[in-house]
């Protein structure tokens, strides 16, 4: 048949008819799998959306360490209370598991009060707990080598978590918190006639000494860009002084509000829209052992923690015989600002 004929031929149709269906099947097959696949990710978008409306901070989808593999450092974050709770905790557990082990196989030990006796669990109880106290002392012997055995193993288990616990302890006490307080509310104001952020901290200790201190004052707010996305912007802003070889009693922090400050024109209403908020952070080295320590103090505007026109009370003052003395009362007391911002 010529070539020209060939496509009017029956089976040409047949041919062509097939190869028609089978592209519309798999085109309608692929709308499908996009479709489902559309589907999935908005079902994602929308778990991911309710999880994170839970609370202001949430992580999700991230990859954690086991709480085996963050026992140590959990318990060098929490309370001492809590800490002492979840060593007694651990030494308890200690104590059960290996009751209930000796108790499987009670015949394996006696009381030393009466020969030829086996111990209830009671008493192999208080062996356990002996153990785990390394006190030693108990009315049950072992009499059999699989017992001896267990009681070897708890003694050792027993040492590890002491050693742990020896760890965690020197940990805390080896570490240095300042005793720092700062003020309930960071303040716009004037300092020497000019427009002005200032925050302030004291020391409650007056032993306490920094040395080689370094401060800053964040200002963190949420900001939106072409397209509509909006990201959380952090701006250091300067500060009239942000070193001090020594420190002992009080520090304020003050930006100044010129024409380079990102604070330019801004106020309370405009803050809080923006969900604004401030960092005070102290580093330092504590001046007796050398160690370092650090400070931080977050005010938020919607917290109303950010304060506008008003001035701190001065904490220091002189008395009669010469005396100087901080009146830690006056922290958090602000006073109208007589001369007003803009």
């Amino acid at each position: 048949m010529h070539p020209a004929f060939r496509s009017h031929s029956p089976r040409a149709h047949r041919g062509l008819r097939s190869r028609r269906c089978s592209r519309a099947a798999s085109s309608k097959d692929g709308k499908r799998e996009s479709e489902a696949k559309d589907t999935t990710v908005k079902a994602q978008d929308n778990a991911v959306q309710k999880k994170a409306a839970k609370s202001s901070l949430e992580f999700i989808n991230n990859h954690q360490r086991s709480w085996f593999a963050e026992m140590y450092t959990d318990m060098i974050r929490m309370d001492g209370i809590s800490a002492a709770a979840y060593v007694a905790a651990i030494l308890g557990l200690n104590a059960v598991f290996f009751t209930i082990l000796y108790w499987l196989h009670a015949s394996g030990f006696e009381l030393n009060s009466r020969e030829n006796s086996t111990p209830g669990i009671v008493d192999l109880f208080f062996y356990s707990l002996a153990n785990t106290s390394t006190l030693g002392e108990s009315d049950v012997h072992c009499v059999t080598r699989f017992a001896l055995l267990l009681a070897n193993f708890q003694a050792i288990t027993v040492q590890m978590v002491l050693v742990f616990v020896t760890g965690v302890f020197f940990t805390r006490l080896t570490q240095v918190k300042p005793d720092i307080r700062a003020s309930k509310y960071i303040i716009f104001s004037r300092f020497q006639g000019r427009p002005c952020l200032m925050a302030r901290y004291v020391f409650n200790n007056p032993k306490e000494i920094l040395v080689d201190v370094r401060m800053n004052l964040t200002y963190k707010r949420h900001v939106k860009i072409e397209g509509g996305q909006k990201f959380f912007k952090y701006d250091n802003l300067t500060l009239m002084r942000d070193e001090a070889v020594r420190q002992r009693v009080a520090q304020s922090l003050i930006h100044f509000i010129d024409d380079d400050s990102p604070l330019k024109g801004m106020n309370i209403e405009d803050l809080k829209n923006s969900g604004a908020a401030f960092d005070i952070s102290v580093f330092a080295s504590e001046a007796y052992s050398m160690q370092g320590v650090f400070y931080v103090r977050t005010y938020e505007a919607k917290k109303d923690e950010i304060l506008y026109n008003v001035e701190y009370r001065d904490m220091i003052y002189t008395t009669a015989n010469g005396r100087r003395v901080v009146d830690h009362a006056n922290l958090d007391v602000v006073e109208e600002l007589k001369s007003k911002l803009p």
